[in-house]
Formats: structure tokens, C-alpha cells, sequence
């Protein structure tokens, strides 16, 4: 378990490559489709609207978004010089040669395709030789993470104010909302765990509330994983 993690955690490297991703901010990839429906649901009950209502823009406003490739974000990268040319060609060579017949999906599910025997060890070993042979580019990683998180926030801010055009609401009350029902709804993921951890005897109900207010204090940055967009693949 713990080397399938590491290798698809290694895998996002490439897809910070990519900008595809406008909603990474409102409805993540993290969040499974269950979640996703209860933060539109709390979303559209904040604000007053019909949930249905809130979902078709959301899902206009992606379509409309422009949506950049891989190649383009690398000659952006080029042009701003955080990689060379040989840089960017060695990257793209390597994504290109991510074996194919492997998902590309999150480490709990690839473990559980390897256990229902829908992917072999031999495709496992291979996706983990691919991820072996990735560029160096520690040197360049700290930008990389500058400039994702900048375009998470344009991709986010953009798709605001085009889902708030399409309701005829204010952007900022449409943010503050989705701000509030994911503080709400991790709040709650989060008291339902440490009570787990509390009924198992492994923390006290002080350990958990230390921890509890510990999470509260982080200050608020940008997720940095790729998330999916809301909705559907073809999401």
C-alpha cells in the first residue's frame, strides 16, 4: 500500500503540469461524487437557489472556460523561464511514455484494482518504473508549486465570476458560500474521525480536541493536488 502512495503521489507531478482544472477550488477531485452532490446541496441552500440551478452553471461555465493542454503549459513554462527547451522536452517525452493500459487514479483505487485483479503487478511494476525514470526537477519544483498555485487561483477566480454571471448573483457572495459549506463539511469529516478515534480508546477526547483546534488554526492555503472538475469525466 504504502508504494502504490509514492508512486501516484509522484504521478501528480506531471499534472502540475496542466491547468485543465478551473473548479479545483469549488469542488475537487478529492471529494467523491457523494461529497461533491452534499457541498452543491449546501451550496444552493445558502444561497438560496436551486440546486439543479447551480449545478447546470457550474457545468456551463467549465464548458466555456478555456481549457489548456499539456503542451501549451509547457511553452508557458518555456516563455517564463522556469524550464529550458531540453528541460520541457524531456518531461513531455516522459509523460508521453506513462504506460497507457494503467489508470490514472487515486492510490486507494489502484490498490483496489490490483486486489479485484483488474490490473496485473506486472503493470503496477511498470507505471512504477515510469515514475523511476521522471526528469530531475528539484531544482525547478519550488516555481513549479509558485506557479500552480497561481493558476489555481485565476482558474477558480475566472469560473466565479462566470458561474456568478450565469446565476445573476454577486461573485463574492457565491465564494463565501462555497468557502463556508467546505469549512462545514470538512469540520464535520473531521469530528466524525476523531470521535472514531475517541470510541477506539487510541486518542483521548483532549488529544482530539488539541488536534481539532490545531487544524482550525493552519492558515487557509490553495490545494495543490489536482483535483477533478465538478461533474462528470468527460468531467
Amino acid at each position: 500500500m504504502k508504494g502504490i502512495k509514492i508512486v501516484l503521489a509522484t504521478v501528480l507531478v506531471a499534472v502540475m503540469l496542466t491547468t485543465s482544472l478551473p473548479f479545483v477550488a469549488l469542488a475537487q477531485e478529492s471529494e467523491a461524487p457523494q461529497r461533491q452532490g452534499v457541498l452543491m446541496a449546501r451550496v444552493a441552500q445558502i444561497l438560496g437557489l436551486d440546486q439543479q440551478k447551480l449545478v447546470d452553471a457550474v457545468k456551463q461555465a467549465q464548458g466555456e472556460l478555456p481549457k489548456e493542454t499539456p503542451d501549451a503549459r509547457l511553452q508557458e513554462l518555456i516563455a517564463n523561464g522556469t524550464l529550458t527547451q531540453q528541460q520541457a522536452d524531456e518531461i513531455k517525452v516522459w509523460m508521453e511514455s506513462r504506460p497507457a493500459d494503467v489508470p490514472n487514479v487515486r492510490p486507494a483505487e489502484l490498490k483496489k484494482l490490483l486486489d479485484e485483479g483488474k490490473i496485473t503487478q506486472e503493470q503496477l511494476d511498470a507505471l512504477k518504473a515510469w515514475v523511476k525514470a521522471r526528469p530531475d526537477m528539484s531544482k525547478i519544483q519550488p516555481q513549479l508549486l509558485k506557479e500552480r498555485v497561481q493558476k489555481i487561483q485565476e482558474n477558480r477566480d475566472a469560473l466565479l465570476t462566470r458561474v456568478a454571471g450565469i446565476l445573476g448573483i454577486d461573485k463574492q457572495d457565491l465564494e463565501n458560500a462555497f468557502k463556508q459549506a467546505q469549512r462545514e463539511l470538512r469540520e464535520s469529516a473531521l469530528d466524525t474521525r476523531l470521535q472514531e478515534f475517541v470510541n477506539q480508546g487510541a486518542w483521548t477526547q483532549q488529544q482530539a480536541d488539541a488536534y481539532k483546534a490545531w487544524i482550525k488554526a493552519r492558515p487557509d492555503v490553495p490545494p495543490l493536488q489536482l483535483g477533478r472538475q465538478f461533474g462528470p469525466q468527460g468531467e
